[in-house]
């Protein structure tokens, strides 16, 4: 092999690698590491795909209080606050879970094969572990569907559920059907 074909394949190898390292990064949330919403949005289509026979459980969590926090303690402990609950996500998740940075100081939680009582048990041990760690609290919403049912419903019943835990703060709420 000649010097330019050999330079010609570590270039071609240089690009493959950049490229398999960008679309990684492109899926990534800058700040926490953990998956972004285009990640997310791939993981649906995934689990549409797959069908999981089972259970799927969405919780939606939203940090109490962030601005009153940034404003006591400043943007860059708001900033480390965001990877401290990024990290017990990610730390919790199971291989099949998805933890998502879903925006702001709201973090999505995609539990295929559990219940709401399994991920209900879960929500609570990473608040305890984050209100030790950090001090800063969080509401919850959990919603629960057939995984074949389309994600977007049991992602629209977790946040509904959310937005009645935001009323009173620091707690769980999990969505009833009507």
């Amino acid at each position: 092999m000649t010097g330019v074909a050999l330079l010609e394949a570590a270039v071609i190898v240089w690009l493959a690698v950049s490229l398999l390292l960008s679309r990684r990064e492109a899926g990534r949330d800058p700040l926490t590491g953990l998956a972004n919403r285009r990640a997310a949005d791939a993981w649906f289509g995934r689990m549409l795909r797959r069908r999981y026979n089972g259970r799927l459980t969405a919780v939606v969590l939203d940090m109490d209080h962030v601005k009153q926090y940034n404003d006591t303690r400043g943007h860059q402990a708001g900033d480390q606050l965001l990877r401290s609950v990024a990290r017990v996500l990610g730390e919790n998740a199971r291989k099949t879970d998805l933890a998502v940075r879903w925006g702001g100081e709201e973090f999505l939680l995609m539990l295929p094969r559990t219940n709401e009582a399994e991920a209900e048990h879960l929500v609570e041990r990473m608040r305890k572990v984050i209100r030790q760690n950090t001090g800063a609290t969080f509401s919850a919403g959990i919603a629960e569907g057939l995984a074949d049912k389309p994600v977007h419903d049991i992602l629209h019943h977790a946040d509904t559920a959310l937005y009645q835990a935001k009323v009173r703060r620091d707690c769980t709420v999990r969505w009833v059907a009507a």
